[in-house]
C-alpha cells in the first residue's frame, strides 16, 4: 500500500497530539469582551449583582468606550407570574449605569412587568 495516499495512518498519532491546549472561552466572556451584557432571566439579586459588576469592570477596563446591554428579561417575575425579585433590582442597575461614566445602549428584547409603570418605561425614561 502507497504510504502516502490520504487514507494511510501514520503510526503514534493520538488524541492527545490534537487536543486543546486550553478550553474554549464560555459565551458570557466573549459577549463580555465585546463590551456587551446579556440579561436573560428574571432581576434577582445574584444577577443584579452580576449585571453591576459587569458595569463596574466594563467602566475600569475603559471608562470612553460605550457599554451594550441586550435585555430578555420578565422582569422580576417568572414567566408563570410569580415574583421571584424586588422592583429595586432594576434601580440598582440604573443606578450603576449613571455611576459609570461610559454611554450604555439599551436594547429590549422582551421586558414584561405587571405593575402600573413598567420597567421598560422606567429605565428609558430616567436614561433621556
Amino acid at each position: 500500500m502507497n504510504s502516502n495516499s490520504p487514507a494511510s495512518a501514520t503510526p503514534g498519532t493520538s488524541y492527545n497530539e490534537h487536543k486543546p491546549k486550553t478550553p474554549p472561552p464560555d459565551l458570557p466572556s466573549l459577549l463580555l469582551d465585546s463590551r456587551i451584557i446579556y440579561i436573560g432571566m428574571p432581576l434577582v439579586p445574584a444577577v443584579t449583582e452580576l449585571i453591576v459588576s459587569e458595569l463596574l469592570y466594563l467602566q475600569y477596563t475603559d471608562s470612553s468606550k460605550p457599554c451594550y446591554i441586550y435585555i430578555n428579561s420578565t422582569g422580576c417575575t417568572r414567566a408563570d407570574g410569580e415574583v421571584v425579585g424586588f422592583d429595586t433590582e432594576a434601580t440598582a442597575i440604573y443606578d450603576t449605569m449613571k455611576y459609570i461614566g461610559n454611554e450604555v445602549n439599551l436594547t429590549f428584547i422582551k421586558f414584561e412587568i405587571k405593575p402600573e409603570i413598567s420597567k421598560r418605561r422606567f429605565i428609558l425614561s430616567v436614561l433621556e
